[in-house]
């Protein structure tokens, strides 16, 4: 969401943070970020301002562990026009 929420997940995210994809949905991003989040939240603002995929880096609180997942994020419109980032 544009507060930072997750809107959807899909299973595979769900299976690495070692949750059912349903507890993921409307709980921030920053909640499943290891560490510091300043990267991350960087990361997730300039996806947010591209229309184009960016390439970039997330390290997530897996149960095993931090994990650094390679991302692709880009901007896209919600149904009032506001930006919401896809990550993939």
């Amino acid at each position: 969401g544009r507060d930072g929420t997750v809107r959807l997940a899909n299973r595979h995210a769900a299976r690495l943070l070692g949750r059912r994809a349903e507890e993921l949905v409307g709980r921030p991003l920053m909640e499943f970020v290891a560490g510091d989040p300043a990267p991350a939240r960087a990361y997730v603002a300039r996806c947010a301002r591209s229309g184009e995929p960016l390439p970039g880096a997330l390290t997530l609180a897996t149960p095993a562990g931090p994990d650094l997942q390679r991302a692709h994020g880009a901007a896209i419109r919600d149904d009032d026009g506001g930006a919401l980032v896809f990550l993939r």
